[in-house]
């Protein structure tokens, strides 16, 4: 069976951590806008939407216009993922929907950004929806910011010295020759970055998930690998050494979160077994108390006959018929 990929956690984490380097990298007019600082992300409570149990925003945020103090300076910023094409006709009017109900609840503009991800199809997607009178005039239109990351050329990106540039280049238009270098060209980017463990990881995985080799590309990324100056072939291998240390550590985490969880569990399953052992005792335990209680009745109703069987017998002695009596 595939495994199945957990394309939006992927992406929530990424602009999770690298929003703003997000906005610099593919709306750079937007991100000049922004107050330094003034990004917040909202919490997900905030972004389920009314009728829906669970469908929510990926991602918005909280962001202050550069330079104005005013409270109109405040808007928020909606990016929403989509890793499938599921229902490309039903997005934008989702996409709509979201923007209203973000608007209503917080009174703040919305700035709504559509991010694909998807390899197929390629031809371009709207970013709008609107609709018109009988007579073709149009009544209403909304329009977002479309990514569509199968339409751009990772050669565009391949020095643009930005994380997220390092993760997203493994989605977009990609020659299946050139799938060696790009990983390639991701780890070049990655090393120059000389980013924290923890977020060099963060791009690992994009690298890891969307960029597996066969054997033959394998081949093709170590002969173009061997190329590189020596100097900066070993803080690569260092840069991949240092993944490979941290999925251990992480490996020995899940090992010990696993043995614990199954620790508990065991626990759980002890005290349920006990429970229904005292159960069982306690049952037991009544029946032997009822059972006493009946031979107890018992014992008293043979002992009531025994008394009535001898003062029949006295009744008899002096002459007297006990069934007269007893009518």
């Amino acid at each position: 069976m595939k495994k199945r990929v957990p394309h939006d956690r992927l992406f929530k984490e990424l602009l999770g951590v690298y929003l703003y380097e997000f906005l610099e990298l593919f709306l750079p007019e937007l991100a000049q806008r922004i107050e330094p600082g003034s990004l917040q992300l909202i919490g997900e409570k905030e972004l389920l939407i009314p009728g829906e149990t669970t469908r929510r925003a990926d991602l918005v945020a909280r962001a202050r216009i550069r330079g104005m103090d005013q409270e109109d300076a405040l808007f928020l910023i909606h990016v929403e993922h989509e890793a499938q094409n599921r229902d490309p006709l039903d997005f934008p009017r989702r996409m709509l929907r979201y923007a209203l109900h973000l608007r209503d609840t917080t009174g703040l503009n919305v700035y709504p950004i559509a991010l694909v991800s998807y390899p197929k199809p390629k031809r371009l997607l709207s970013n709008k929806y609107e609709w018109c009178g009988p007579d073709g005039h149009p009544i209403f239109t909304f329009t977002y910011r479309l990514i569509q990351l199968n339409r751009l050329d990772w050669r565009d990106y391949v020095q643009q010295p930005n994380p997220v540039a390092a993760a997203l280049m493994t989605r977009m238009g990609i020659e299946p020759k050139d799938r060696p270098l790009v990983k390639l060209q991701c780890l070049r980017l990655l090393r120059r970055l000389n980013l924290s463990r923890d977020r060099s990881m963060l791009i690992s995985t994009f690298l890891d998930t969307y960029l597996q080799l066969d054997s033959h590309e394998e081949e093709k990324f170590r002969t173009e690998f061997a190329k590189i100056n020596p100097e900066e072939r070993d803080e690569m291998l260092k840069l991949t050494n240092n993944w490979f240390e941290a999925g251990i550590e992480a490996g020995k985490a899940e090992e010990r979160q696993r043995t614990e969880q199954e620790r508990q569990r065991t626990e759980q399953e002890r005290q349920r077994a006990e429970r229904e052992r005292q159960r069982a005792e306690q049952a037991e335990r009544e029946r032997e108390e009822e059972h006493k209680k009946a031979q107890q009745v018992a014992r008293r109703a043979e002992q009531e006959a025994r008394k009535a069987e001898i003062l029949a017998e006295r009744l008899r002695e002096l002459g007297v018929d006990p069934d007269l009596l007893t009518d």
